[in-house]
Order: C-alpha cells, then sequence, then structure tokens
C-alpha cells in the first residue's frame, strides 16, 4: 500500500514538471514568434491582415 502510494506520488511530480517545462517552452517560443512578428515586414502585413 505504501509502496503504491509512493510511485503515484513520484509520478505526480512528474507531470508537474513537464507541465512546468511545457509552460516555459511556449512561453519561449510565444516570445519568439512574437518578437518575429513585430520585426519582421511580413509579420506586420500578417498582423494587419488578422487584426480589425
Amino acid at each position: 500500500m505504501a509502496k503504491k502510494h509512493k510511485s503515484f506520488k513520484l509520478h505526480t511530480k512528474q507531470n508537474e514538471m513537464g507541465v512546468v517545462m511545457f509552460s516555459l517552452l511556449a512561453g519561449v517560443i510565444g516570445v519568439i514568434i512574437g518578437g518575429f512578428l513585430m520585426f519582421s515586414e511580413t509579420g506586420q502585413q500578417v498582423l494587419g491582415a488578422v487584426a480589425p
């Protein structure tokens, strides 16, 4: 019983780490894409077409 609980706790911690890493990665990718769109002329044209 205790062994099962311990493995479950470890699994939960791994999931939390995965979520944190995914969030950081998504944030970095978002910043890179956002910066590229902001500074490139084609990006500004795309934003102009998408945004009203």
